[in-house]
Order: C-alpha cells, then sequence, then structure tokens
C-alpha cells in the first residue's frame, strides 16, 4: 500500500507546482516554492524524533488509512470543486473574493509530501548534520518546485489547460483514496492485502499523461482539418 501513498505525494507535489503557475508573473511560482523549502527546513526537529517506518505503521491500522483515504478525498473533491469554479471565473469573469483566496491555499497533502520526502532523505544520509541536511532538502525541494512550475506553464500555456490538468490530478487522487479505502471495507477485513505494484501505477500514470498530452498538442494544431478523422476516433 506504500506504493500508492508514494504515488499520492507524487501527484501531490505536481498539484502544488501546477497550482503556482496560476499567478500571472512568476512571482507565484518563486512564493510557493519558498514556501515548500522553509516548511521543510522548520519541520526537521520533528522529523528527525520519527521512526524510518513511521508511514509503515501508519498504513498497517486500519482506522489510521481510513482518516487518510477521507482526508485525501476531501482534498481531491474540493480540489475539484476549485477547479471548475476557476474555469467558470474564467469564462464568465465575475468578482468573486473567494477564487482569489483559494489561490492562495496550498492543500494538506503538500505537508505530508514534504515530510515524507524529507524523512527518507534523513534515513539515507545518517552521518550528515541534521541542519545541513535540512538545508539541502530545502533547497532541492526549491529546485524541484521551480523547474516543474515553469515547465507546466510552458508546456500548458493557456490558462483553462491548467485548471483541467490540475482538475485530472485531483480525479486521480479521488480514484487511489477509494482504492485504498475499499481495501478496508467490512467485508473485506478478513483477508484484506493490497497488492498494487509501483510499476503497474506508474504506467498507468504515463498513459493518463500521454492522453492528456496528445490533447494538448492536437488542440495546438493550427490546420485540424487534417486530424478531424483521427480525432474522431480519440
Amino acid at each position: 500500500m506504500e506504493s500508492i501513498l508514494q504515488v499520492i505525494l507524487i501527484l501531490s507535489v505536481i498539484k502544488f507546482a501546477c497550482k503556482a503557475t496560476f499567478y500571472k508573473s512568476y512571482s507565484g511560482v518563486l512564493l510557493f516554492a519558498g514556501l515548500a523549502g522553509i516548511f521543510a527546513f522548520l519541520i526537521h526537529p520533528i522529523v528527525i524524533k520519527q521512526n524510518g517506518d513511521i508511514y509503515t505503521v501508519l498504513l498497517s491500522e486500519s482506522r489510521r488509512v481510513t482518516n487518510l483515504a477521507l482526508l485525501i478525498t476531501l482534498e481531491a473533491i474540493s480540489g475539484i470543486l476549485i477547479s471548475i469554479g476557476m474555469l467558470q471565473n474564467l469564462f464568465v469573469p465575475k468578482k468573486r473574493i473567494w477564487i482569489k483566496f483559494l489561490k492562495l491555499t496550498p492543500g494538506v497533502l503538500i505537508a505530508g509530501a514534504i515530510f515524507y520526502i524529507e524523512l527518507k532523505i534523513f534515513y539515507l544520509f545518517p552521518g550528515l548534520n541534521f541542519k545541513l541536511t535540512a538545508l539541502i532538502t530545502s533547497l532541492v525541494l526549491i529546485e524541484i518546485i521551480l523547474i516543474l512550475s515553469v515547465l507546466i506553464k510552458y508546456f500548458l500555456s493557456q490558462e483553462s489547460i491548467r485548471y483541467e490538468f490540475k482538475f485530472l490530478i485531483n480525479a486521480i487522487l479521488l480514484i487511489l483514496a477509494i482504492i485504498i479505502n475499499a481495501g478496508l471495507a467490512n467485508y473485506n477485513q478478513s483477508s484484506y492485502k493490497l497488492e498494487t505494484s509501483l510499476i503497474k501505477l506508474l504506467v498507468f500514470l504515463l498513459v493518463v499523461i500521454a492522453f492528456g498530452s496528445l490533447g494538448y498538442f492536437l488542440n495546438k494544431i493550427k490546420n485540424k482539418k487534417q486530424f478531424k478523422f483521427l480525432k474522431k476516433w480519440i
């Protein structure tokens, strides 16, 4: 089940980077990346006190897994609704203060993702100074967020497409949360054993990204009449 959790955390980082691109300038990207780096450095005193198998223990208790699935579900559904609201506001401009406020909310899952990444790094490099390791982790995280945000903003130049991309990420998060929670249903607790291959999950994500990219490039092609037959089958 930890492989599913890892995919969820990866998606949360991508969603966090995507959300930074909704600012018109790159100041929002710098802000989001900086906040992620500062958060990673500030929590290192808490992270170093945790056991390396904390997530294994977490995923071994059905009650905690249920709470985790509920948290992921709530964030995914709220993210879907926010994406729909932002798309509506984009095509029908209205003065909605809550839209501007929601642009500033990074979500909860990104905090868990940063915690998980930093915990793994501490156990990979046990001999290094804790503050130095936390500082390096913060700088690397800032760089990752910056690179992801710039790539998303470059390849998905239209704001509406980025909203749709964020919608897709939240939809996948919702599906993964349902998979986790379904395995803990009462009828399945007696023999529950979730064996999910990380490779299969990654292949699934690559297929989704491939079809999304295909739609994006077809949309960018100027002479679309030549691809009318192909688009009909897609």
